[in-house]
C-alpha cells in the first residue's frame, strides 16, 4: 500500500496549496483505513512542511519522486517518507526517511536504541536511522 506518490513539484504544490492532509486522509480511506490518528495528522502537518523546505533546495532535481506512508508488503511496517531519483552517474537511488516529533533523544548503552519522550513518557525506542535501515533491508529482502 502506498498512500501518496508524486514528483517534487506535485509534493511542493500539495503542501503550498494546503492539500496534503486532505489528500493523505482520502487515500487512507480508499485503502480501508477510516480513522486517522489525530497525532499522526499533527505529525504530517509539522514534518511534511519541513520536508518540503528540504526538497526545495536546488540540490534536488525536479525529477525526483516522493512517496509518503509506504506499507512494506507482508508486514505492519510503514515508511514515513521516501525520496527516489537518479544520481549524476545515472544510478537509481532511494532514500528512506523516518520522521519523528521528538524534541530530543539521548544515548543508551544499547545499539540502535535511544531514549525519547513519546507516548507521554521517556521510552527506549529505535533510533530513526536504524529504523530506516531495517526498513531498507526488509524491502531489499522482500524483493
Amino acid at each position: 500500500m502506498l498512500i501518496y506518490k508524486g514528483s517534487k513539484r506535485e509534493f511542493d504544490y500539495d503542501i503550498t496549496q494546503g492539500n496534503i492532509i486532505k489528500t493523505l486522509k482520502t487515500a487512507f480511506r480508499k485503502n480501508g483505513i477510516y480513522n486517522t490518528n489525530p497525532r499522526e495528522v499533527v505529525s504530517w502537518k509539522n514534518s511534511l512542511t519541513e520536508m518540503q523546505k528540504v526538497l526545495n533546495s536546488s540540490t534536488f532535481d525536479e525529477k525526483i519522486q516522493v512517496a509518503i506512508e509506504y506499507k512494506i508488503p507482508q508486514t505492519a511496517k510503514r515508511v514515513d517518507f521516501i525520496v527516489a531519483g537518479i544520481d549524476s552517474d545515472e544510478k537509481e537511488n532511494v532514500v528512506i526517511i523516518e520522521l519523528k516529533q521528538w524534541e530530543e533523544a539521548t544515548k543508551t548503552s544499547s545499539p540502535g536504541i535511544v531514549n525519547a519522550f513519546t507516548g507521554g513518557m521517556i521510552r527506549a525506542v529505535v533510533h530513526p536511522s536504524y529504523q530506516a535501515y531495517s526498513y531498507s533491508k526488509t524491502i531489499e529482502n522482500f524483493n
